[in-house]
């Protein structure tokens, strides 16, 4: 590998070469700006030294190249960009170049003259970088300052002379879309492509256009699209027409008539995705009119007996009704009783009256029987009527197309019965906190309607009581099943035997109740035991307050809000009310179940309670209640009074 100076020195030969060969050529090459590494600096000075002299003589003071501005004192054009590189440009129309003179390191120079020059003045002319187009055909325009070139193509493309649309007319079915077509034309008929087409509609609520020419239908009418290129516009008639009619459906499809009656036919036309289609006209025809007679609305009236068509045609497309007309037909059918109760399992025999037009009964027809609900009640062909399960099922008698029906109600008389009771656990400890004890009870129920409820409420010695409240079917049915409740039994409750009380309902409203004594009776548990340190300490109010004290209620309805601080000393707070009552008995009232701030031992309740804007005017008394986990409770009202410094009541203004 050559070190800095000898690749320097060799440059320099090639340098002192060039100038032998074309001075004003190495005068460019000098001019280039070469790199190189630091060990080669002495060497650049002394060859660049050398070159720039033999330079210096074969150049002449500047040879032909751009010189800068101020008489050569300046920048050296070296390239001249175009801008834009290319351009179409239609007949008769112009378009603007600029041009911008560089350095060698690419930087803009100002000031230069710039002369302009085009290739074939036949296709295009060029003043001042402004191309005007003359023909179609191609030419390359150019800049050039000195000997430096710029140079950029310009094709000169045929003006639109005509602008043809098709289809056209348009016929568009409304809701659905098409596809038009621009064909652009020069004064010599050749076809143009490449054109921005701009489309507009002369209604756009019937029909309206897209950039691309595509046309949805909005509403039935006709509209005019046109599209203009270049100031020429061409039109096409677009008319939106109403869905075509794909399917008649004549109902009823069949009818039997009786000679002189009268059948009202309906006909509904719809598209071919099934969508009915209103408004169409309809034609209505009799195949026989000795038979029947059919009118423009489509009544059909029997002339004689026999079977004829009656057909309904929309826009080529038809239906029929298969009409049969005969004699003296069944006009009704009576079942009796209109309505019966049987029990499951028995039965019960239903009667059918089956009359002509002129009520007169009709005994040599032909009665079929059914049932809405054959697991509830079944009927035989003679309409004997079998109970299955509790509910109720509609019996129809159909003798020719008429029916006549009678209701059945398959009863359920029996009570649910209680066959095993268990509580768990047994003994329930609240001394340190509340504790659930679930009742699990088998019940069953054999009228066919199932259980529905299954209640319990255990009673404290001295009265207090808990109930489940959240009955579940475990597992089973509701005829024959188990089912769980759980029973909360708050810290602090009475100690003792709790008794229980159970009440157990199937759907039909049969129900049972047990108490201990029934219990007892039955084998079945009747008591559970309560092991606590009782809480006999009812809650004690500290403070009450009432905001505003005074309402208005001219305006509308307006609120109270009402807060109290209740203290506990065991089982704590479980709820607070509160009830306002006017002189003519009218309430409000509101509860809340848990403290807004602090405990249920030491806590701030608050609820709000709306006045509406009927409410009596005046002053009205109030009462509140505090109940603990314990059951014990402590009110106040007017009767009673209130501690000092309690509001007794508040006032309501219109």
């Amino acid at each position: 590998m050559l070190d800095s100076g000898t690749a320097l020195a060799n440059i320099w030969f090639i340098g002192l070469n060039s100038v032998s060969r074309s001075p004003s050529h190495l005068c460019k090459e000098v001019a280039t700006p070469m790199s190189v590494s630091p060990r080669g600096t002495r060497w650049t000075g002394l060859l660049l030294g050398a070159t720039l002299a033999v330079a210096g003589a074969g150049c002449g003071g500047g040879g032909d190249g751009p010189a800068g501005p101020g008489g050569g004192g300046g920048p050296t054009v070296s390239r001249i960009d175009l801008t834009p590189g290319s351009a179409s440009v239609i007949v008769g129309q112009i378009s603007s170049f600029t041009a911008q003179p560089k350095d060698a390191n690419g930087a803009a120079i100002t000031g230069q003259n710039m002369a302009w020059s085009i290739s074939d003045p036949s296709v295009a002319t060029v003043a001042g970088g402004v191309v005007t187009a003359v023909k179609v055909g191609s030419a390359t325009i150019t800049a050039a300052v000195g000997s430096v070139k710029g140079t950029a193509a310009v094709t000169v493309i045929a003006a639109v002379a005509s602008v043809t649309l098709s289809p056209n007319p348009a016929n568009i079915v409304v809701g659905q879309t098409n596809q038009l077509t621009a064909t652009l034309k020069d004064a010599g008929g050749a076809t143009i492509t490449d054109r921005t087409v701009t489309w507009t509609s002369s209604n756009d609520l019937i029909a309206s256009i897209s950039s691309t020419g595509l046309v949805t239908s909005q509403s039935l009418g006709s509209a005019m699209i046109t599209a203009t290129v270049e100031g020429k516009a061409g039109t096409a008639s677009v008319v939106v027409t109403p869905v075509p009619v794909a399917t008649v459906t004549v109902s009823p499809a069949s009818s039997n008539m009786i000679v002189g009656g009268t059948v009202q036919l309906s006909a509904v036309t719809k598209d071919a995705n099934g969508g009915a289609l209103a408004g169409r006209a309809i034609t209505w025809a009799s195949g026989d009119q000795t038979i029947a007679t059919v009118t423009a609305d489509g009544v059909v009236t029997a002339r004689a007996a026999g079977s004829v068509s009656i057909t309904a045609t929309a826009e080529g497309k038809s239906a029929a009704s298969s009409i049969t007309v005969t004699l003296a037909p069944v006009q009704s059918v009576v079942v009796a009783p209109s309505t019966v109760s049987v029990l499951p399992g028995q039965t019960t025999q239903l009667t059918a009256t089956v009359s002509d037009a002129a009520g007169l009964p009709l005994s040599d027809r032909i009665v079929s029987w059914t049932t809405s609900d054959a697991t509830k009640a079944t009927v035989s062909g003679t309409g004997l009527v079998t109970g299955v399960a509790y509910g109720s099922v509609t019996i129809q008698a159909t003798s020719e197309g008429k029916t006549g029906s009678a209701t059945v109600k398959v009863t359920d008389t029996t009570s649910p019965i209680l066959v095993g009771l268990t509580i768990s656990p047994s003994t329930a400890d609240v001394t340190t906190g509340a504790k659930t004890v679930t009742a699990t009870a088998h019940i069953v129920d054999a009228g066919g309607s199932g259980t529905l409820q299954f209640a319990l409420v255990a009673t404290a010695p001295h009265g207090a009581f808990a109930s489940c409240t959240t009955r579940v079917l475990v597992s089973g049915t509701a005829a024959d099943g188990t089912w769980s409740c759980p029973i909360s039994i708050p810290k602090g409750a009475e100690p003792g035997d709790w008794q229980l009380l159970i009440l157990v309902t199937d759907v039909a409203s049969n129900s049972r109740s047990y108490s201990v004594a029934a219990l007892n009776t039955g084998g079945l548990q009747s008591t559970f035991a309560v092991v606590s340190t009782w809480d006999r300490i009812f809650p004690g109010f500290q403070s009450l307050s009432i905001a505003p004290a005074t309402v208005n209620v001219s305006s509308g309805s307006k609120t109270i809000v009402v807060t109290a601080r209740i203290t506990d000393d065991v089982s704590g707070v479980a709820s607070f009310e509160f009830v306002g009552t006017a002189t003519n008995g009218q309430t409000v009232g509101c509860s809340a179940v848990t403290p807004s701030t602090g405990t249920n031992l030491d806590g701030t309740w608050i609820c709000t309670v709306t006045i509406p804007a009927t409410a009596a005017t005046g002053d009205w008394s109030i009462s509140i209640k505090a109940t603990d986990g314990a059951f014990n409770y402590r009110s106040y009202d007017r009767i009673t009074g209130f501690p000092s410094g309690f509001p007794s009541i508040f006032t309501v203004t219109r």
